[in-house]
């Protein structure tokens, strides 16, 4: 019983993490703040402006984008997105962050600043590592794809699948350069993560 109690606890402290930093908040209505941002749930942020010593809770209905600085000082930009799967099935919008800009966008969600999302250490052939060996560090990571010019993201699962594995996923997202996309496809590797596969198709597909 105290198992089960320890595996309980350690589940809702692991997911209750998430991105935290330095953030701009841009709202809907042209205002502008700076402060600390965590983010909660699908589509809040919990959010406390430099000038206050006060937590406020914004709903991304009300805001166009959330600029956050990681720990590793990259910035990330976050928006409410409508969220499909493969075969077109809508699942609840959700704020996801941009990690590949081109045709194709990579977006990222879960606990960016504990994750390695440059390749250098890879699991499952994604690129970023899965539940850390650290207690309390919970290192899942969901992507999404979407490409230029289109509202909807395609959820593609998360980093406990294989890169071979997300790319099934993907629906006609590569269906403009369909040969660059089996060239590509056919020479991965285990070094190969998601986001480099991504910039290779949007460099080579002209």
């Amino acid at each position: 019983m105290k198992k089960v109690i320890v595996v309980l606890l350690l589940f809702s402290f692991t997911h209750i993490i998430a991105q935290k930093g330095a953030v701009t908040v841009y709202f809907k209505n042209g205002e502008i703040a700076s402060g600390k941002g965590k983010l909660k749930g699908v589509k809040y942020i919990n959010f406390k402006e430099d000038s206050s010593k006060k937590n406020k809770k914004l709903s991304f209905d009300d805001l166009d984008k959330v600029e956050m600085t990681l720990k590793n000082g990259q910035i990330m930009t976050f928006r409410l997105h409508p969220i499909v799967k493969k075969d077109g099935t809508r699942k609840t919008p959700s704020v996801i962050g941009k990690l590949v800009s081109g045709k194709i966008n990579l977006y990222i969600k879960g606990n960016i600043n504990n994750a390695n999302i440059t390749g250098t250490v890879t699991f499952n052939n994604t690129g970023v590592g899965g539940m850390s060996q650290e207690v309390g560090v919970d290192r899942l990571i969901h992507y999404f794809m979407k490409k230029d010019g289109e509202t909807d993201a395609i959820h593609l699962k998360s980093n406990q699948y294989t890169l071979k594995q997300l790319l099934q996923f993907t629906g006609k997202t590569f269906d403009e350069c369909p040969e660059v996309f089996s060239k590509l496809y056919l020479g991965i590797t285990k070094e190969n993560t998601l986001e480099e596969f991504i910039k290779q198709y949007n460099t080579q597909c002209k």
